[in-house]
């Protein structure tokens, strides 16, 4: 493959994962004077201010930190002339996002009489463009052909696995069941025979849907399905080792029909079983390990002249329930050290395409320094080679809040 040129990290990229809709949000203006209200101490005794200037476009930056002046005044000063005021968050953190930046600016926060160290905003690397109509990252923003897109859709975790069951091992009444049309959970499309009939009549359903929107609900562009799933059983590596051209065709028609209905896909080429992992998987040594490499690099290779794949999701929450194992390898240390390994690994074989991996940011994996706020996010999402930063947010009570600071983090 060729030289693949230099990419930032997912954490200083734009797109939030919200429960089961994906959606690209345009880096915001959400500092912390946005997230917390509230009378505060004039006069603070403060003892440290830290900070950190990560360049998120051509004439913009991030400034984060961290400080003991909690629920304090802070300003960010670029050349010396305040640009941005806010609060410190309840953790100590702070974030402004968007700061207008030049290369060569020095940048620096205070609070009260108390400065961090300067900063020097380092050069705006221009990034390097793919063929016409994929989707890139640019700074914050995912583009596709100079202009920006914005991509909302919905989760499809069984469609492709009936599919394999239908037409690999001649399962009939698996042809057709999925997990959103016609009404899901659990449901199935009648009438069909064909892969094409699957496809075909699946995708009909967003041309639908994309007549049928409102200001909360965008028209439908993006589909993130599952390619292997764990849960099931590893028949799926098996149907690509001894059925290739049979799975290969059910992936092909999905993304003709795919692309016939202006969807992108996001294939999920990872899962282990929840709460039961097979942790040889997460073993860059192991057989498992090795076999999930061949499969996946394959896959990336195959596809990686088609634009209708806006990014592949790497692995699925390998976060979730399994605390034991992440707590004997150094916790999130060793999630990120097998996350960077994965990666790695797999980098080469994708010149064209994003890379994400979806987490739910899992509160008890061992070794967070909080269970919110940019700290874990960069933990889960600044590993060299991603893209695109990606958090599966569960609420019992869904609280706006909670979704505007991904928005302004993501």
């Amino acid at each position: 493959m060729a030289a693949r040129p230099a990419r930032g990290t997912a954490a200083q990229k734009c797109l939030g994962i919200l429960a089961a809709v994906l959606l690209a949000v345009p880096l915001g203006s959400y500092a912390a004077n946005e997230l917390l209200g509230g009378e505060v101490d004039l006069a603070p005794s403060v003892a440290a201010i830290s900070i950190q200037v990560i360049r998120s476009g051509p004439t913009e930056a991030n400034v984060i930190g961290l400080t003991d002046g909690v629920g304090l005044p802070i300003d960010v000063l670029v050349n010396g002339q305040v640009v941005r005021s806010g609060l410190v968050t309840w953790l100590g953190e702070y974030w402004f996002l968007g700061v207008p930046v030049t290369d060569g600016a020095t940048v620096k926060t205070r609070i009260a009489l108390l400065e961090s160290p300067t900063v020097v905003v380092p050069a705006h690397i221009p990034v390097a463009l793919p063929p016409s109509g994929f989707i890139y990252a640019l700074g914050t923003q995912l583009m596709r052909d100079v202009t920006e897109i914005d991509l909302f859709g919905v989760n499809e975790a069984t469609a492709f696995s009936y599919a394999l069951q239908a037409w690999g091992y001649n399962r009939a009444q698996d042809a057709g069941k999925n997990q959103l049309f016609p009404s899901g959970p659990d449901t199935q499309i009648p009438g069909v025979v064909t892969v094409d009939d699957l496809w075909r009549e699946y995708f009909r359903y967003f041309l639908h849907y994309q007549q049928s929107t409102d200001p909360g609900s965008p028209a439908p562009n993006l589909l993130r399905i599952w390619i292997v799933d764990l849960n099931w059983g590893d028949f799926a590596y098996d149907l690509w080792e001894s059925q290739r051209a049979t799975f290969y065709a059910i992936f092909d028609r999905m993304l003709y029909w795919a692309d016939r209905a202006g969807v992108y896909i996001v294939p999920v080429i990872g899962q282990n079983i929840v709460g039961a992992a097979d942790n040889t998987y997460y073993v860059r040594s192991s057989p498992n390990y090795a076999r999930h490499l061949a499969f996946a690099r394959d896959l990336l290779g195959r596809y990686d002249a088609d634009p209708a794949i806006a990014m592949w999701d790497l692995w699925n929450e390998a976060d979730v329930l399994n605390d034991a194992y992440w707590a004997s390898v150094g916790g999130i240390t060793g999630y990120r050290a097998w996350l960077t390994g994965l990666v790695a690994d797999l980098r080469p074989y994708s010149d064209n395409h994003l890379f994400t991996v979806g987490s739910a940011q899992w509160p008890d994996l061992p070794g967070l320094p909080t269970v919110f706020g940019w700290q874990k996010h960069f933990l889960f999402n600044d590993i060299p080679g991603l893209d695109v930063s990606h958090e599966h947010a569960y609420f019992g009570v869904e609280d706006q809040y909670l979704v505007d600071w991904r928005a302004g983090m993501s």
